[in-house]
């Protein structure tokens, strides 16, 4: 690693500062490890916690993966538990301690999802330890083997921990393969320290492009990296939002986004960044470290291609990564109003009949039309905007399957 000394730069350290304000003093290396029901993975202070079995979370549409804890405080006072340093099969997660609302015939219908927990004296009661889906590319919690944590205490309601536990390795289900970030992206540094890959790039409407990020940290040490400066296709970033923490022998995964001219591109093929990093033997000791700067990478992404469609005055595109999996259609004078038909091409050409692989259409029909549709059939259909002239917008969608495959077996 070509590493040359700098000051510490103030947006890291106040970076690092805030989180390695929960983090206590130096913690033993050895894990304890439990099973995901009938553990006890935390005592202290009257506080018990065991594990109550694995499920999914019962008010979350997403069915995203918990863990149900048993806590008991048999203390007089007031307790406040907390999550930190969590992460799965190696892959460092946004846990959350989560305290459900029920009804009174015990129906979840929601819950306080924090990092901390406030468990009333002398109580018992059942609460669950929930998982953040990454929505990184490579990086799913499909298949869990084990959930690493450490937990925290602290004196007063959200305040400093004043004590971290040992971690604690629950077991979930079969070990898991170890994530190769290597295979992610492009490897712009790879040492005994750490690997540092710069992944896909990725487009939103409001956050304009970004790429992935991926840090392995080899060391025993604490790790702290972000992004100092940036040039896309010759634009300087005006800002760029990333940073990672990453315990040792973890790794982190995240998105870089940008500021400024960057964010109205659509895209770009020459990314150059240059990253602070900065690593301790304990985590509370990250913030007084030297930052020092990496040796700028650059990173090529391929032309950057949009579909872009018009009709009726209207325009339509479709992003770089979805655009060789789509077909558009662009219909004139459509009896329905439709203007733009978007459909899978894979299904269009399996399936081979008008129709197949159909997932949406964008329409507008007049006042008239829209009574009309409005008083006998809405099916499929919504109406989302009217513009100045009194015509309406109409979202179309199937009311059926329209995924098709040539055989059973590519189905």
């Amino acid at each position: 690693m070509k590493l040359h000394k700098k000051a510490a730069v103030i947006a890291l350290a106040v970076m690092l500062a805030l989180v390695c304000a929960a983090c206590g003093g130096a913690q033993s290396a050895v894990n304890s490890d439990y099973t995901s029901e009938g553990s006890v993975v935390f005592e202290k202070d009257g506080v018990k916690v065991t594990t109550a079995g694995f499920d999914t979370d019962p008010t979350s549409l997403d069915a995203d993966p918990i863990i149900w804890l048993e806590i008991e405080n048999a203390g007089a006072q007031e307790a406040y538990l907390g999550a930190t340093e969590g992460s799965v099969d190696g892959v460092m997660n946004d846990m959350r301690l989560i305290e459900f609302y029920t009804e009174e015939d015990g129906t979840y219908y929601g819950g306080n999802y924090d990092t901390q927990l406030t468990i009333p004296a002398e109580s018992s009661g059942k609460y669950a330890l929930g998982f953040q889906n990454p929505g990184v590319p490579g990086i799913t919690l499909d298949a869990m083997g084990e959930a690493e944590l450490r937990f925290t205490t602290a004196k007063e309601e959200y305040g400093v921990p004043d004590y971290v536990s040992a971690p604690a390795t629950i077991q979930i289900g079969e070990a898991a393969e170890p994530v190769d970030i290597a295979a992610l992206g492009s490897v712009v540094l790879d040492d005994e320290e750490l690997t540092l890959v710069i992944g896909e790039q990725d487009y939103d409407d409001w956050f304009g492009p970004s790429v992935y990020v991926y840090v392995e940290n080899k060391t025993d040490r604490y790790l702290g990296i972000a992004a100092d400066t940036a040039d896309a296709d010759g634009n300087l970033c005006d800002y760029i939002y990333y940073s990672a923490y990453v315990a040792p022998r973890k790794i982190a995964a995240g998105n870089m986004s940008f500021e400024g001219a960057v964010r109205e591109m659509k895209g770009f093929e020459n990314l150059t960044v240059q990253f602070k990093f900065d690593e301790a033997e304990t985590r509370d000791k990250l913030d007084s470290m030297s930052a020092v700067d990496l040796e700028p990478v650059t990173v090529q992404y391929p032309p950057q291609v949009w579909g872009e469609y018009e009709n009726g005055g209207l325009s339509f595109e479709i992003q770089p990564k979805y655009n060789n999996l789509l077909t558009v259609e662009t219909p004139v004078n459509d009896a329905e109003g439709v203007l733009f038909k978007v459909s899978e091409t894979a299904s269009l050409e399996a399936g081979g009949y008008d129709g197949a692989g159909w997932l949406f259409s964008i329409g507008a029909v007049s006042a008239e039309k829209m009574h009309d549709m409005l008083c006998w059939d809405m099916s499929g259909a919504y109406a989302f905007a009217k513009d100045a002239n009194g015509a309406y917008y109409i979202l179309y969608h199937p009311t059926d399957v329209r995924y098709e495959r040539a055989t059973a077996e590519e189905m």
